[in-house]
């Protein structure tokens, strides 16, 4: 007898997914979920797709020719698949959007006081000319803009509207960018760089952790870290093009010793456990990696940082990407620096985008460390909790 035809369980909740049940997709909690008397979790309507965009043949062959340089190879970048893949339109919504960005979210995504103030400034001014110059930034305005009112949500429906919207401004974003990231010049450096930037903050927003979240928290970090990395292969053309014109800040590596006792004491045993892997292949990595989180925990050290919320990121950025394996191999000691950033995470500034994760990575890196590391481990979570 044929097996009777069923309807397959495309969105269900996250704890149907994991335990691979079929849910019946209740809203807000699925009859699985109020049997077994747990929180019934959602995830997002919309989802990202990792990819490392790859020139075409005929794209390859046209940079060749004109003698460009590309740098699509080596710049990480999402894309975004929503259930409905109609352009996003700029109407009325459109610029509710737009005045959400410059009124809200914008003091969310740069320092607004202190010495980096003029962020703000270049986030309201410059950003907004470049924008109406350039659609794929506008659209990463929006798409942050979306996500941010996405957090304010109340209503699940209305959580998922925004995220919806946030999704398809970015892909529309994403694939106008596509286009220019063989060519960036004078003329499209500044869009460039802010829609990089916009970019990873999107996907930090997107992906924060949520209750129940696992490993998986793990790999999503390791993603982001390879977009900041695109980041930063952008800002070295303009670099290189010399017309950032102060554009990009908080890129210098300090060699200023502000670490107290404690903490320094904290990162002379992590380079101890690492000489203790002396027959390890891998322990120049490691130390590239310890010395590079050293530099940003003496960043947090100056006041001018403090109201930055690209502290966060700038191990993100200083972090050489082949380090970034130590972690998707879920090595104890790369667990255990993971963990340390978690402390980077903690302080700070206490932005949307960044909300949940000093406590979700930790409590990801806590369930699948070694005992080995445990007194280390106590170090971040008292500094954590």
């Amino acid at each position: 007898m044929p097996r009777a035809a069923h309807r397959k369980s495309r969105h269900g909740c996250a704890n149907c997914k994991q335990r691979r049940v079929k849910c019946d997709e209740k809203k807000p909690s699925c009859d699985r979920c109020i049997s077994r008397e747990i929180v019934c979790k959602y995830l997002p309507a919309t989802t990202i797709i990792w990819t490392t965009s790859t020139p075409s043949q005929d794209e390859t062959q046209n940079s060749s020719s004109n003698g460009t340089s590309s740098t699509s190879k080596s710049a990480p970048s999402i894309s975004t698949q929503a259930k409905d893949a109609d352009p996003a339109p700029l109407n009325l919504e459109g610029i509710a959007l737009i005045i959400h960005w410059f009124t809200t979210t914008v003091h969310t995504v740069v320092a607004t006081s202190g010495p980096n103030a003029r962020a703000l400034e270049v986030c309201q001014t410059l950003i907004l000319s470049q924008a109406m110059q350039h659609t794929f930034l506008l659209h990463g305005l929006l798409a942050l803009s979306a996500l941010h009112l996405a957090d304010t949500q109340s209503l699940p429906s209305e959580r998922e509207r925004y995220t919806r919207h946030a999704t398809r401004h970015h892909s529309q974003g994403l694939t106008l960018y596509r286009g220019i990231l063989d060519d960036v010049n004078a003329a499209n450096y500044a869009a460039s760089i802010a829609f990089s930037s916009l970019t990873a903050m999107f996907a930090v927003g997107l992906y924060r952790p949520r209750e129940g979240a696992g490993k998986e928290v793990i790999d999503d970090l390791c993603r982001i870290f390879l977009l900041v990395k695109g980041w930063g292969v952008v800002v070295g053309v303009a670099d290189a093009l010399d017309c950032t014109d102060g554009l990009v800040s908080g890129r210098r590596r300090t060699d200023v010793e502000g670490l107290d006792g404690e903490t320094g004491g904290a990162f002379k045993r992590l380079h101890e456990l690492n000489r203790r892997r002396s027959g390890e292949g891998d322990v120049e990595l490691y130390t590239l990696a310890i010395e590079s989180l050293r530099s940003v925990f003496n960043e947090m050290t100056c006041v001018e940082k403090r109201s930055d919320p690209h502290l966060a990121m700038m191990w993100m950025d200083l972090l050489p990407e082949k380090c970034i394996r130590l972690f998707e191999e879920r090595q104890g000691l790369g667990l255990l620096l993971l963990a340390f950033y978690c402390v980077v995470l903690k302080r700070a500034p206490k932005v949307w985008w960044l909300r949940g994760w000093s406590t979700g990575l930790l409590k990801a890196v806590r369930e699948n460390i070694g005992l080995e590391y445990r007194d280390e481990l106590k170090w971040v979570e008292d500094r954590v909790a």
